[in-house]
């Protein structure tokens, strides 16, 4: 058992968060910023991303911002990018809080905003 693991939940140090932070921002680059590589172009160039924790005990919650809309992620059969986006963070094996809200709902500790337009 992992000395930081405590009921169920990781208790998570400023190193780890940062590390799991840089992950998820290098899929999300990967994924809209460097198809050009495979010979396609780039799915939405010049986006901005920003990958950030939530502060003092919401530490756990993985913020991200695009500064422009972005399409969803080639192969993936969801309609919504915020679905999409977090089965791609979970599928890359990286680590993502949950939550229980009233009742029997459950979500994931992800926040991802993007203009409408």
């Amino acid at each position: 058992m992992n000395p930081f693991q405590e009921h169920g939940e990781f208790k998570r140090t400023p190193i780890d968060v940062k590390a799991r932070n840089r992950r998820v921002k290098q899929l999300l680059e990967q994924t809209y910023l460097l198809r050009a590589t495979n010979a396609n172009a780039p799915l939405c160039p010049g986006v901005k991303i920003s990958v950030t924790a939530g502060r003092g005990t919401a530490y756990h919650w993985i913020n991200i911002e695009f500064d422009k809309r972005v399409p969803l992620p080639a192969g993936m059969m969801h309609n919504r990018v915020e679905e999409a986006i977090e089965d791609l963070i979970i599928g890359a094996g990286i680590y993502v809080s949950t939550y229980v809200g009233d009742g029997e709902y459950t979500g994931k500790c992800i926040s991802i905003r993007m203009p409408h337009q």
